[in-house]
């Protein structure tokens, strides 16, 4: 009887972990492992899990879903994804993805790539990464490629798109 009641417990708490898995980003989750997830689901028009790989305060914001459309109407595919930069390996500095205080332009306007200085705790970020890819799609029979850096921050709950 114990038996069968862990037995019935593990499975459970296995199935409920696992529904909450794919909507979570996982902090062990690499860069470029992140950007691969967030394209795969934009590509094959899984919307909301794009859109939980994105920061809440991106300056980009989230797919909308007529992006998702076009991504799907265009046969979007990302042929490759590399990592071009870290701040916990000195080869990015964190204020070269976020830059507090540079919100607004000379008339106090908010800049479209701009974000608000109480929207993030800036010194909450605590690395940053950048990851190029190339995306290939097709255009009028024309098969097309596009080169992108994406841009990627840790605010403490693991990787999360920044900029895309």
């Amino acid at each position: 009887m114990k038996r069968r009641t862990l037995l019935s417990a593990g499975v459970a708490t296995t199935i409920s972990i696992s529904g909450c898995v794919e909507r979570i980003p996982l902090i062990g989750t690499s860069p470029v492992d992140l950007v691969e997830d967030f394209y795969s689901n934009a590509f094959s028009g899984d919307r909301e899990g794009a859109n939980n790989l994105i920061h809440e305060y991106s300056i980009t914001g989230e797919l909308s879903e007529e992006d998702i459309n076009d991504f799907q109407e265009l046969n979007y595919q990302l042929a490759s994804a590399e990592l071009i930069g870290r701040s916990d390996e000195d080869t990015l500095e964190i204020t070269d993805i976020v830059a507090p205080g540079e919100d607004e332009d000379d008339e106090g306007e908010q800049n479209p790539d701009g974000l608000e200085d109480e929207e993030l705790d800036f010194d909450a970020v605590e690395r940053v990464a950048q990851v190029e890819t190339e995306l290939e799609f097709e255009f009028s029979g024309d098969e097309l490629e596009s080169t992108n850096i994406i841009s990627i921050i840790d605010s403490g709950d693991g990787w999360m798109i920044w900029d895309y």
